[in-house]
């Protein structure tokens, strides 16, 4: 099972990832004080992913980076009861942006999918940015008799009235503000591949965004395209090919959506040679946009991380 999101892609835990489950939350880890303690032997582990594999209605998500698809945390669903199962498990590495992500691709499995009226989380009182967490996205809180965890509620009615809507904002934001801090560059626009820009723009626009450019085609690039923006100013460029083109065929085949994220500079050669120096390799020359009227490049890093950059002094910048 293969869950694809913004910034991660959610598959079952394997026999394989049994080291990295001890060296994401094992003793010493981010993981101290917030989840159960889990055994540090590989045997142990590995016989505790194959009981849990035999198991029915528990499911055991590892969280992948896109790109490379690196083990970057678990999560998972599992305890079901009448219409309902619990959220947990979760863990990322430390500075990790996939966290709010996996959180919203999990319910959403849970609540799409499966059909479930009632998602909760029974989180360590240790565990106080996991609580608070919860708290910020509204979710409702139930006493137990353990005072050593809360219980923590969504249903499925919040989910598809607000929390779907507030995770994906959320989670796109996060990635927005790691990416900018990482290259020092002032953000522009994230990239989203589409299959259909009518069918996406619907989407963000019960997301809260609004519409922010005309519709506009760039025959060299072989896309068309349409900005938007969010209540936060956080600018999308919805993206899809035109007749004859495969420029985002791969992506759309992955099922990459939010593909590459793009920058300002004043001076662009400046800006490669500067990026050239850390990893960052361009694609192809710098062209003239269409839209812009100023050129752009793209560039990738070995983890396939894309990058657009985008020469100040063109409209739009």
């Amino acid at each position: 099972m293969i869950l694809r999101g913004y910034d991660c892609t959610l598959r079952e835990v394997i026999e394989d990832d049994a080291t990295k489950i001890i060296e994401i939350r094992g003793p010493g880890t981010n993981a101290d004080g917030k989840l159960n303690a889990i055994s540090t032997n590989p045997e142990l582990q590995l016989s505790w992913i194959r009981d849990q594999r035999d198991k029915k209605d528990d499911y055991y998500f590892a969280i992948l980076s896109h790109g490379l698809l690196e083990v970057e945390g678990f999560c998972g669903l599992y305890n079901f009861g009448q219409n309902s199962a619990e959220f947990g498990r979760w863990i990322v590495r430390p500075g990790s942006t996939k966290g709010l992500e996996s959180l919203r691709l999990t319910l959403k499995f849970g609540f799409d999918v499966l059909g479930l009226n009632q998602i909760f989380c029974m989180t360590l009182k240790s565990n106080s940015r996991v609580v608070a967490l919860h708290r910020k996205l509204g979710a409702t809180e139930e006493s137990i008799q353990d005072p050593g965890f809360v219980k923590q509620v969504y249903s499925s009615d919040f989910w598809h009235k607000k929390l779907n809507q507030r995770l994906s904002v959320a989670a796109i934001e996060l990635l927005v503000r790691k990416q900018s801090q990482r290259l020092k560059y002032d953000f522009h626009h994230i990239g989203v591949a589409c299959d259909s820009i009518s069918n996406y723009l619907e989407h963000y626009l019960n997301m809260g965004f609004s519409i922010a450019s005309e519709l506009f085609e760039d025959e060299r690039q072989g896309v068309r395209g349409l900005f938007v923006i969010s209540p936060n100013g956080t600018r999308l460029e919805l993206l899809e090919i035109l007749s004859g083109s495969q420029t985002l065929t791969p992506l759309l085949r992955r099922g990459l959506h939010l593909y590459h994220t793009a920058f300002v500079t004043p001076d662009i050669n400046s800006s490669i040679s500067d990026l050239n120096k850390v990893g960052w390799r361009p694609i192809s020359p710098p062209i003239v946009s269409t839209f812009f009227g100023s050129k752009i490049c793209f560039l990738v890093d070995s983890s396939m991380k894309m990058i657009e950059l985008i020469e100040s002094g063109g409209e739009y910048t």
